[in-house]
């Protein structure tokens, strides 16, 4: 019996005013031979009390992940780290996240997603710009960039930092989810879903990386070959229950599906531990993570 057998993919979204919106939320039901999408909805319709604006959002976001079990794994698609010579000499991730902002090298700076951003324009020796993490490198952006400062910033201090405050989820490969308490926790990881589709278009001609965000047909076909590349590789979509076929509702908004390439990805790197294993999920490429966090694609 696999050890996960709900599945949660969240495109993340920070925006002020419409996040409720903007963040989308998929659900699915897992077994070893396949992942079936059973909900996909924005983060309005999909959490409760219909969270409205950025701060209730990511507060019903928290809420909803520390309320799931230890079957559930939660993939998020924002940086879980920020660059390492933004972090204060001696610095644990866990102390790191606990204390957000208070243990990042930001000088003279607000702590805000600006102050992150202009800290990391001089934050390496010599006062050069730093403003990626050593796994920002295959693609993704930069975490303290222009574009992901946002995201980063608010992630780690709305949804990471009272998840590890209180212990409620195991946040991998940071924390060793077979040991103790953490057994029984649902399980937090760092996705990217440009990532884990450019992984799909190496191995199937349909999925592509580029390109299938937006509105013109070109976007919506490209979107449909995402779709059949991830069907490929045993994703399917119960809409036996739902006004509207999930698969169309994907392929129809971009934002919706990153959410279900985000608990493909995270599906991917849960679907073979066994419910009586142990395990963990250090990363193959290195032997105890990185206070910057870590990608699974």
């Amino acid at each position: 019996m696999t050890r996960f057998d709900t599945i949660y993919g969240v495109d993340f979204a920070v925006a002020k005013d419409d996040a409720d919106r903007k963040l989308w939320i998929a659900k699915a039901d897992a077994d070893e031979d396949g992942l079936s999408v059973t909900k996909l909805q924005c983060a309005r319709d999909f959490l409760r009390p219909g969270p409205r604006g950025r701060e209730d959002t990511l507060t019903a976001l928290h809420e909803r992940i520390v309320a799931s079990d230890e079957s559930a794994a939660w993939g998020l698609d924002f940086p879980f780290g920020v660059p390492k010579d933004l972090i204060q000499d001696g610095c644990e991730w866990r102390e790191m996240v606990e204390t957000f902002p208070e243990k990042l090298e930001l000088g003279g700076n607000e702590r805000s997603p600006d102050g992150l951003y202009e800290a990391a324009k001089t934050a390496g020796e010599g006062g050069e710009k730093v403003d990626a993490r050593a796994v920002d490198g295959d693609g993704a952006q930069p975490a303290a960039g222009w574009f992901m400062k946002y995201l980063t910033y608010h992630g780690i201090e709305s949804v990471l930092k009272p998840i590890v405050e209180r212990s409620s989820a195991t946040v991998v490969p940071m924390d060793s989810p077979s040991q103790g308490e953490s057994a029984t926790r649902p399980v937090v990881l760092e996705v990217y879903p440009d990532g884990t589709l450019r992984d799909l278009e190496k191995n199937y001609g349909d999925a592509t990386s580029d390109r299938y965000k937006g509105v013109t047909d070109s976007n919506l076909r490209n979107r449909y070959g995402n779709l059949e590349a991830l069907e490929g590789r045993s994703v399917g979509f119960d809409s036996d229950d739902h006004e509207f076929d999930l698969r169309e509702r994907a392929a129809h908004n971009d934002d919706a599906l990153d959410a279900v390439v985000a608990a493909y990805a995270t599906w991917q790197h849960v679907c073979g531990i066994d419910a009586a294993e142990e395990y963990d999920f250090k990363s193959p490429e290195r032997d105890s993570p990185d206070i910057e966090g870590y990608i699974y694609t």
